[in-house]
């Protein structure tokens, strides 16, 4: 039987781990290393295979280390891991380097499959959307989430590692597609249809990483669960929380909160170790409860916040219409002329809405006032 060498690249000490595991229970493949980049991987022509792992990296980025492999184990064959990548990237990657790849939301017989067969591709997410009657793209939901928060085109784009430009013409590529005029518009849009419910966390899950989390778990008597959430969700996990969850970026303060409250009892960053990660597990088997440094950061500011922040934020009548405005797509002058109030009065309003919903924007104030239940529903307000 001839064995395959193997080296793993990703900068998650977690994930590595878990690939290395993973790889080395298949009887024709040995791990000969690891590394957190393609820079560490010694020119060799001792490896037979190189699995890279990128999350949230834009093709240009697997193009440079896929060739970087390439040059330093010119016989080993590649295997990507993706999160996002789209079949016209997929297409031309592979035709540029001769790499197979993985989608994150495989489970991990597609992995095996790969390694048997050179030629793999696993179906792609966005080919079997699930989310509502205009489903997004992976990059316009990235885009558009973010838009949701308050952030800029400006800042977006660096998020993202993309141009400005890029992000401005997937942003009006986008209100075509969804028949609006105006961000605000399409944040309310995408929010009532459910385009935005859960991002990150909907549809299909990082189903791959998952199971690399579930194969760092010891075996014992005590179930433990196990889940991995992205940073963009915006609500806790599924109706059965986990023991442990993993989260690729430190979560908001708010959600840490429900999350603890909902049952988990430890939060694992994707940057800690695979023995901070079984620790954790270890812990949760006591019923104790461990979190990441960023996520306990935030669970600490949240908590600060609650104390000082008034229990329930209401509107004034004006300001709930000036909100029904704007999610209906509505500038400044025609929110004036609609409700026979002066431009002025219109900013004014404005101005204090959003300092009462601690926003930036008419995008980002759609998205709170929706997640507060504020859009669309009567209040009893003091009179203006």
């Amino acid at each position: 039987m001839t064995v395959t060498a193997a080296f793993v690249v990703d900068a998650s000490p977690l994930w590595r781990a878990g690939l290395v595991d993973l790889l080395q229970a298949q009887p024709e493949v040995t791990v000969v290393g690891s590394a957190g980049e393609v820079k560490d991987l010694e020119r060799s022509n001792v490896v037979d295979l190189v699995v890279i792992h990128l999350a949230g990296e834009p093709p240009v980025a697997w193009g440079r280390a896929l060739h970087d492999a390439q040059r330093r184990s010119p016989a080993a064959r590649l295997i990507g891991i993706h999160d996002g990548l789209s079949s016209t990237d997929l297409a031309e990657l592979t035709g540029d380097t001769g790499a197979s790849f993985v989608d994150e939301g495989s489970d991990e017989d597609a992995l095996v499959r790969a390694l048997a067969d050179p030629g793999h591709r696993t179906r792609q997410r966005w080919e079997a959307p699930t989310m509502g009657p205009v489903p997004l793209k992976e990059r316009e939901s990235a885009i558009l989430s973010r838009v949701a928060a308050g952030m800029t085109s400006a800042e977006v784009a660096a998020d993202l590692g993309l141009g400005v430009r890029t992000v401005e013409n997937a942003k009006k590529a986008l209100f075509v597609r969804l028949g609006v005029l105006s961000q605000a518009h399409a944040v309310s849009l995408a929010v009532s249809l459910g385009l935005l419910a859960g991002h990150g966390d909907g549809g299909r899950r990082p189903a791959l990483l998952d199971a690399l989390a579930r194969r760092l778990i010891p075996a014992s008597d005590e179930p433990i669960t196990a889940r991995v959430v992205s940073a963009e969700t915006r609500r806790v996990p599924g109706e059965d929380p986990p023991s442990v969850l993993i989260t690729r970026k430190p979560l908001p303060g708010a959600l840490v909160v429900d999350v603890i409250r909902s049952g988990t009892l430890a939060i694992v960053a994707e940057s800690q170790s695979a023995a901070d990660f079984q620790f954790a597990v270890a812990q949760a088997r006591l019923g104790r409860s461990t979190i990441a440094d960023g996520d306990l950061q935030a669970l600490l500011q949240a908590l600060r916040d609650t104390v000082v922040a008034v229990p329930q934020i209401t509107l004034t009548g004006r300001e709930t219409d000036l909100l029904t405005s704007v999610a209906a797509g509505e500038s400044v002058n025609q929110t004036a002329r609609s409700l026979g109030i002066a431009v002025k009065t219109v900013e004014n309003t404005q101005r204090m809405l959003f300092r009462k919903l601690g926003v930036r924007n008419r995008s980002q104030a759609i998205a709170v006032a929706t997640g507060l239940g504020l859009v669309g529903r009567k209040q009893v307000a003091p009179p203006e």
